[in-house]
């Protein structure tokens, strides 16, 4: 099931610690990515890709009813779990820098998910890729059908990412980033990745790659409404929920 790559030397990161708010009631007392989608916790599945990748070391950033994430994960067998409390909500990027130099070190490649994307991969958008091109900083892209998000603009030649109002790409909530080039973290300080990637983009050192597979976003109640019929059937599932100590 797991793959015996070079993705052995990537750290994982999930991003948990938000309040959830765009989920109203749902996330009163659950957080969000415990929500079930196809009779699992959203949490599930990201932990699902970083097994299939061969990632065996995740860090999970937890604020808002952090006791529940942890204890939803402690039998968890498939991979050593870290979970960085936030005291208080120190952003996406702020989040990532409170691990350097604990569980993620400051040379790591950093594969980031958010657990509100259903990521349905390719075999072409393993992690592991974006190490091999040497290309830092790669965030996975889809191409952009509304205005309601950040657009990117891609060059297809050197793979070089840049913002752009009228770009027709955007991120979808999968990249693999360079500690190394995170900011350095003051405490108490609220850092977001989007100020980091402009600083990157300038400097010519943000990447993107289309995703091969396919995506969905439950990020919004109404989102979430919409997929309720979703099942996830990848020919490992099964396997790795008999194996992870979750069920």
């Amino acid at each position: 099931m797991t793959e015996n790559t070079s993705a052995q030397r990537l750290k994982g990161f999930i991003l948990a610690a938000g309040f959830g708010t765009r989920m109203q009631s749902l996330t009163r007392e659950t957080p969000k990515p415990l929500l079930r989608l196809g009779g699992y916790p959203l949490l599930y599945y990201s932990l699902f890709w970083m097994h299939h990748w061969g990632i065996q070391a995740v860090t999970i950033n937890v604020h808002y009813l952090a006791d529940q994430i942890i204890e939803a994960l402690e039998n968890y067998k498939l991979a050593e779990l870290y979970f960085s409390r936030e005291e208080q909500i120190l952003g996406t990027a702020g989040g990532l820098c409170n691990c350097i130099g604990k569980s993620i070190g400051r040379t790591d490649r950093i594969v980031l998910l958010n657990p509100d994307t259903i990521l349905l991969c390719a075999p072409a958008d393993h992690p592991d890729q974006a190490v091999r091109l040497d290309r830092p900083n790669t965030l996975f892209l889809a191409r952009r059908l509304d205005d309601s998000v950040t657009a990117f603009s891609l060059n297809a030649a050197d793979g070089r990412l840049a913002f752009d109002s009228a770009g027709r790409f955007f991120y979808i909530g999968y990249s693999v980033l360079s500690a190394a080039d995170l900011p350095v973290w003051q405490v108490g300080t609220q850092l977001e990745l989007g100020g980091s990637w402009r600083e990157l983009a300038a400097k010519g050192r943000l990447n993107g790659q289309m995703l091969n597979g396919s995506f969905i976003d439950v990020g919004t109640l109404d989102a979430w409404q919409k997929h309720q019929d979703f099942h996830f059937d990848h020919p490992d599932w099964s396997a790795w929920l008999q194996a992870s100590g979750l069920v």
